[in-house]
């Protein structure tokens, strides 16, 4: 097929804004233009479909990939560290340590997905990260400094927090850390440590702000930095989350995570929906579906700062995007609703990595080799092979394991 080809639908959403009867023109890995025209012989008619930017994680442990979640329920846990403890000492850990690190960053490829997700912050140092994440078929964060949290029982990740914040600024780089992932008073101290280490700058990414002050987040807002909220996990360990409406007030750029299925959701469509459900529990309102979507597509790329190549459908960016079947006359919350069975076409740097058989002849046109599955139910094809990786990692652990996030036949 040639490089150059369009996609035509009646509703493509960008994501600030929604644009009908259009199409979406793309020239190899690029896309070349929104226009009410096609400029190419090569037309996808996804009419009924609607089409967004691919989502982005904005906080992953690829590394972490598996399920169930562990850990006590009821919020007994102060801050991350006896999570830990319990995660490490539980037989699941061991369990998942019978599989071979790639198949576990392939596991978590797959998981990413078929949930319509090219692009993954994997909060892991570079010593572990990098050698699994090179060859990976989605895009996940290579240039990135980093520290585990600030506090004295961090993991003492990377070359301390000065060196890593000076490296992100000196090679316009994010800098990510968690922050107050906790309430207790050491954790309470977390964005006081940053302020004194002059590593709260516009270059900062903070993962989960549990115990984050008026103060703090107003320090936040000065500095520009950016937050990413993961609810479900948070939920799960603390039975609290931090303040995102506040977050959001203050005008803080605020993005999603999964954290891991350890903890999280089960994906970035499972975390909207949650995220959806725990904002009406804590504020008796709601958040808006565009704004759910923004968080979970733009936000992270810009925390990331990868918004000159993705997060949104703009001429001159990265052709990353799926279509969804859903109610064209509310995309977003099309797509905060969206399950597994409504992801109808994944494209990565412009060619097909997964969707509904029917665009069988579109992965034929681009030579993508792939193979037909079920996933929950519905008959998808993929680039790649699930069935084989879930049957290695049966082999591995000795029983018919079943994972919700990869539900393939």
């Amino acid at each position: 097929m040639k490089k150059k080809y369009s996609l035509f639908s009646h509703c493509i959403v960008t994501p600030d804004k929604v644009i009908e009867n259009s199409y979406l023109n793309i020239n190899a890995k690029k896309i070349a233009s929104l226009s009410s025209k096609s400029e190419n012989n090569e037309i996808i008619n996804l009419e009924d479909k609607i089409i967004f930017p691919a989502l982005v994680d904005a906080h992953d442990h690829l590394f972490g990939t598996y399920y169930p979640k562990i850990g006590a329920t009821g919020g007994k846990y102060q801050n991350w560290k006896p999570w830990d403890n319990d995660l490490k000492s539980s037989p699941v850990y061991a369990e998942r340590s019978k599989i071979p690190p790639t198949d576990i960053y392939e596991l978590g490829v797959y998981k990413h997905v078929i949930s319509g997700c090219l692009t993954v912050s994997d909060h892991m140092p570079h010593e572990v990260a990098d050698k699994f994440i090179k060859d990976l078929p989605i895009r996940v964060q290579k240039k990135y400094a980093l520290a585990h949290e600030a506090s004295s029982f961090d993991l003492r990740w990377g070359d301390g927090i000065v060196a890593e914040h000076t490296k992100a600024l000196k090679e316009n780089i994010p800098f990510i850390t968690h922050i107050e992932e906790g309430f207790d008073e050491e954790s309470k101290k977390g964005i006081d440590i940053l302020l004194l280490l002059k590593a709260l700058s516009d270059h900062t990414v903070l993962v989960h702000g549990l115990g984050l002050s008026k103060a703090d987040i107003k320090a936040i807002a000065q500095k520009k930095a950016h937050l990413v909220w993961c609810p479900g996990s948070n939920y799960f360990m603390f039975k609290l989350t931090g303040d995102v409406k506040n977050w959001v007030k203050a005008g803080i750029n605020v993005s999603l995570g999964t954290d891991s299925p350890a903890s999280g959701e089960l994906n970035l469509l499972y975390e909207m929906k949650f995220a959806k459900k725990l904002y009406k529990k804590i504020y008796k309102e709601e958040i808006s579906d565009k704004t759910l979507v923004q968080m979970a597509t733009i936000n992270p790329a810009k925390a990331l700062r990868l918004d000159k190549e993705i997060g949104s459908l703009e001429k001159g960016k990265i052709a990353d995007f799926i279509a969804i079947s859903g109610n064209t006359k509310k995309p977003y919350s099309s797509l905060v609703k969206a399950d597994f069975k409504d992801i109808d076409l994944v494209v990565y740097e412009g060619h097909p990595m997964y969707g509904s058989v029917e665009h069988e002849d579109l992965f034929k046109k681009f030579d993508i080799p792939y193979n037909k599955v079920k996933i929950a139910g519905t008959n998808k094809i993929i680039n790649g092979d699930p069935k084989a990786l879930m049957k290695r990692i049966r082999k591995y652990v000795g029983f018919k394991k079943e994972i919700p996030f990869l539900p393939v036949e």
